[in-house]
């Protein structure tokens, strides 16, 4: 079955929320937003292309039932995504849903069955980095045998010390599940699609911070991983959220003729700067900047995806898979202990 998409309601306008509706606004001429549902109404200035007045919506379930969108993008913090994904899905919207897919196995097991269940559901998750250029290269040595059979998995992930505050201040007001759902997903995901296998063991640990505020916020600042999947094959995890130098996105890829290296250096781009004080290597400095163009090909897979009727490229099982293991990370660290997964 085919269908036309063009028309996109966001939920949520937070810092995710905007990267989605800037790219369908400014970089996907056959899409349009069209609705937006958001506790309280944001401004649309960070756009910078004149846009058409978008209708605002405070409840959600008026927003569903206004017909102004075909398919959905939810944006929302992480403890809404199951509830609004569930609704969405009962009124037939094809869904694109930020990860992780929600906070609570249970609840993502409900959504699974209901998509299950629905003739014609669509859901997908939105995993950026499956569609970033250079991962998309790296997977494509590994699966052509460029490097052998894969051994080990190595991954860093750290947020630049600039977004610390903002972090903090999301922190005191909503739930992000912790360090291994609220990060440390993109890394497992990764490690999954690099290896088509799952998880047997994690055994993780969190790591000193420098800010006192991150404990009686039940959070972390830095943590760590050793997963071991059920092939045998071995990964780390090293998450953060105090980069001093920028955006810190690194993997690994050690093969039994061969090593892969993503991100060594946060580069910004390929300027070399000379000066005084040696040569600079500029970084960069957010998430958006890094994943540009893996945002706008995720959302263009999701839009081209249900316009040709095909399976979604990273479905509701995938997100569960990836969920659970981030929660065996969590309750690893919590409690101290190695965690088998079943």
């Amino acid at each position: 079955m085919t269908h036309t998409l063009t028309r996109i309601g966001i939920v949520g306008l937070g810092r995710l929320g905007k990267i989605h509706t800037q790219t369908l606004v400014e970089k996907l001429p056959n899409a349009s937003v069209t609705a937006i549902f958001s506790p309280e109404e944001v401004a649309l200035d960070f756009l910078t292309l004149e846009h058409e007045t978008v209708p605002f919506f405070s409840d959600y379930e008026e927003f569903l039932s206004s017909s102004l969108m075909d398919a959905i993008v939810i944006c929302s913090p992480s403890s809404y995504h199951c509830q609004q994904l569930s609704e969405a899905v009962a009124l037939g919207y094809p869904v694109f849903c930020e990860k992780p897919i929600g906070l609570n196995i249970d609840e993502v097991l409900t959504v699974k069955k209901q998509v299950d269940d629905t003739p014609n559901a669509f859901v997908m998750l939105g995993m950026m980095r499956r569609y970033d250029p250079s991962y998309r290269y790296a997977k494509e040595l590994v699966d052509t045998g460029q490097i052998g059979e894969l051994t080990y998995i190595r991954n860093y992930s750290i947020d630049p010390a600039n977004q610390l505050t903002d972090f903090i201040r999301f922190a005191k007001n909503h739930n992000s599940g912790g360090i291994f759902l609220d990060m440390g997903i993109h890394d497992i995901d990764l490690i999954r699609w690099f290896t088509q296998q799952e998880f047997s063991r994690v055994w993780c640990h969190e790591l000193p911070s420098s800010v006192p505020t991150f404990s009686s916020l039940n959070e972390s600042e830095t943590a760590m991983g050793s997963l071991t999947l059920k092939n045998g094959i071995g990964a780390s995890l090293l998450l953060g959220r105090n980069s001093v130098h920028g955006y810190h996105v690194e993997t690994e890829l050690i093969g039994t003729n061969g090593i892969i290296r993503i991100g060594s250096v946060p580069e910004k781009n390929l300027v070399s700067v000379f000066t005084l004080n040696g040569v600079l290597r500029p970084c960069s400095q957010s998430f958006s900047e890094r994943f540009e163009i893996a945002y706008v090909e995720e959302i263009k897979a999701f839009i081209q995806a249900v316009q040709q009727g095909e399976a979604s490229p990273i479905s509701v099982e995938d997100g569960l898979n990836s969920l659970k293991v981030a929660i065996a990370c969590q309750r690893s660290m919590k409690k101290g202990q190695l965690i088998t997964l079943n």
